[in-house]
């Protein structure tokens, strides 16, 4: 990976492991985490719950005379875990978030939305109706002019 983000060992506070894996939806760098043996299968299976079946590789006993490194996806190393106990200290790299899927997402959620009611939320918000004409054509993929003739169509009816 070239980008990559350091998480250490996640919080055992179940609302503060909440929030960190909240903010690390969308985050499209890989993101390494610490893991105790005894807790591995488990954060496996709340990664997924969180961040959908993702590709990982666990890292094992790193550099000691049996480190090992395996890669798969979530869903198959809670799989090969939940059988076979877990030994050692683990190194998590996981892959972070598709950025072609996220811009998916995105367009799919404005899409429920008509444009006029695009423009009106970024309105509420504070923002002139030429900024929000802006925001709702870049979040949209189309052009502000776009935008316009739609607010047009839209009054005219």
């Amino acid at each position: 990976t070239r980008r990559f983000i350091f998480e250490g060992f996640l919080p055992t506070d179940q609302k503060e492991k909440t929030a960190v894996l909240e903010s690390l939806r969308e985050e499209t760098r890989t993101v390494v985490f610490y893991e105790a043996p005894h807790r591995l299968v488990r954060t496996l299976k709340t990664l997924q719950d969180f961040l959908g079946d993702r590709e990982i590789t666990l890292c094992r006993e790193l550099t000691k005379k049996f480190e090992t490194v395996e890669s798969m996806k979530l869903s198959e190393a809670i799989a090969a875990y939940a059988s076979e106990a877990p030994r050692g200290e683990f190194v998590l790299v996981l892959s972070g978030a598709d950025p072609e899927q996220l811009i998916r997402d995105s367009r799919e959620k404005w899409e429920r939305m008509s444009p006029a009611e695009h423009v009106k939320m970024y309105e509420d918000s504070g923002i002139s109706r030429k900024e929000a004409m802006k925001a709702a054509a870049r979040d949209r993929g189309v052009t502000k002019s776009d935008i316009y003739r739609e607010l047009l169509k839209t009054r005219d009816e």
